[in-house]
């Protein structure tokens, strides 16, 4: 619960933080458009993140190592 709590708080200071600063650089014609980027990519991450916290970890631990060559090869490849 201290991790979400955690979590949550982060992400709504990072939120406040990017719309204060970004909405003067804004040339898209809206003040708001990197906040509202960044609010949608939340909103997708809180949602992937709620999906992949409801799989039982046990599963995760049949593709643990084709899932770590995945990321050391997508790693290397960027």
């Amino acid at each position: 619960m201290v991790f979400c709590v955690v979590v949550l708080g982060l992400l709504t200071f990072g939120f406040v933080m990017l719309a204060s600063s970004s909405s003067c650089y804004a040339f898209h014609g809206d003040a708001f458009y990197y906040a509202k980027r960044q609010a949608m990519w939340i909103g997708l991450g809180l949602l992937a993140c709620a999906c992949t916290a409801r799989v039982n970890y046990q599963w995760y631990c049949k593709f643990a190592w084709p899932l770590f060559i995945m990321a050391v090869v997508l790693l290397a490849g960027s």
